[in-house]
C-alpha cells in the first residue's frame, strides 16, 4: 500500500492527518523553541504550546505597516520575509508567493 499524504474533496477541502514523523517534528521545534525562548529570558511558566493546526499566517507584519517596500523593519537590516508580511490571511497556501518575496529579497540583498 502507497504512503498517503492526505486527500482532496470534491467540494475543493483538503485534509490530511498528522503522522508520527510530524509529531516528531512538531515536539522538536517545539522544544527548540522554547530553549530559544528561556536563552533570551522568558519565563518558563509563561511559555504556551498550543494545539497543532493549520494555518496560513498573514497581516502580523503587513508591507506598509510593520515591514516597509523592501521587508524591512524599522530597526536597520532587519528583514522579514514569510507569510505574515502578505495583507491578510486568504485561507490558501501562500506557498508561491513567499517564494517569490524570498528570491526577491535575496537578490537585493545581494546587490
Amino acid at each position: 500500500m502507497g504512503r498517503c499524504w492526505g486527500w482532496f474533496y470534491p467540494d475543493g477541502s483538503v485534509s490530511k492527518a498528522v503522522t508520527k514523523d510530524d509529531w516528531k517534528r512538531i515536539n522538536e521545534g517545539s522544544a527548540i523553541a522554547k530553549e530559544i525562548l528561556e536563552k533570551i529570558g522568558a519565563d518558563p511558566k509563561s511559555i504556551f504550546v498550543s494545539k497543532p493546526q493549520g494555518a496560513h499566517v498573514g497581516g502580523v507584519a503587513s508591507i506598509g505597516q510593520v515591514v516597509d517596500g523592501n521587508l524591512e523593519t524599522k530597526i536597520r537590516n532587519l528583514y522579514v520575509c514569510d507569510g505574515s508580511v502578505l495583507p491578510k490571511a486568504r485561507g490558501l497556501p501562500p506557498i508561491l508567493t513567499i517564494v517569490a518575496l524570498a528570491k526577491w529579497l535575496g537578490k537585493s540583498l545581494a546587490h
